[in-house]
């Protein structure tokens, strides 16, 4: 027993480091004092942004990273886990006079990752039930749509790029105009209860519908461009036509005067003739005398 005793205290702990996940560029974000590396798995770290991306203006966002396999005997490799806003960040964005949206729900990643999100808008004025119930909707509908067809580590890049919230936003934009559209939580759920009550949920491609739309309006708009086509056409002929009228008519007219002038021109010279025709008689008959 005192041989146990004095191999147990001779045991020494290790420093293990946590490192992020690929997409971060497998950084140290830590190290914790274990007597085995293996003791480290499952441990989650929080992480500020800004200290990880360098960017300052990342300053009210935290990263949370789990351990999830050994990497040697002195580090652990990390996933990532969820994403936060900072609380103080969110009390800057509310102000007087505007309303808050917020709504969490479940959703399913293209990895099978179950996640929870919570998206926060806020609108320039105050606004009615109904126009915040119809934001709530498209929200869901478009964030669903688009969290679906990426993996987690996507999801959770886009919106630290602030990709996903401009697509939200300019689909909220038709609705009612907005000061705020963010995520202010994206976590993997962890809750049992949750997980088991969890249904996809199957939403339409609205993509196909607004270009079916934009079909029928190309073409209701390429049958009228072809009605005012024919109509713009039928005026033309009918201008052309008529210049082609008064063409014929100036034509005809000038012939009318030409000839008159030609008329008047040869009774003249007959007259002439006539006279001189006269004045010839009169002299011979002077003569004759």
């Amino acid at each position: 027993m005192a041989e146990d005793k004095s191999k147990s205290r001779l045991k020494r702990k290790k420093w293990v480091s946590f490192k992020t996940s690929p997409a971060f560029g497998e950084k140290s974000i830590g190290e914790t004092h274990v007597l085995d590396p293996k003791l480290a798995l499952g441990r989650t770290i929080e992480v500020n942004a800004m200290t990880l991306l360098g960017d300052p203006r990342k300053q009210h966002i935290n990263l949370f990273f789990k351990g999830v396999h050994l990497d040697g005997a002195t580090s652990v490799k990390c996933e990532t886990t969820g994403y936060a806003m900072v609380p103080s960040s969110l009390k800057r964005l509310v102000r007087r006079n505007k309303d808050k949206i917020d709504d969490s729900y479940l959703l399913q990643s293209k990895d099978g990752k179950i996640f929870r999100i919570k998206p926060i808008l806020v609108t320039n004025t105050n606004t009615t039930r109904s126009v915040r119930t119809q934001l709530r909707k498209r929200t869901f509908e478009t964030i669903a749509r688009e969290t679906r067809k990426m993996q987690f580590e996507v999801i959770i890049q886009d919106i630290l790029a602030g990709k996903l919230q401009k697509f939200v936003r300019e689909q909220l934009i038709k609705i009612y105009p907005l000061r705020v559209c963010d995520i202010r939580v994206l976590k993997i759920e962890t809750s049992k209860k949750n997980l088991r009550a969890f249904k996809p949920v199957e939403i339409k491609d609205e993509v196909v519908k607004e270009e079916k739309k934009k079909t029928k309006k190309s073409s209701a708009s390429e049958t009228k461009d072809d009605d005012e086509d024919e109509v713009e056409d039928k005026k033309t002929q009918k201008k052309e036509s008529e210049t082609d009228d008064n063409e014929e008519k100036e034509e005809k007219s000038v012939k009318k005067v030409s000839k008159k002038k030609e008329t008047i021109a040869n009774t003249e010279a007959k007259e002439e003739k006539s006279d001189k025709k006269s004045s010839a008689t009169d002299e011979d008959t002077d003569d004759e005398q």
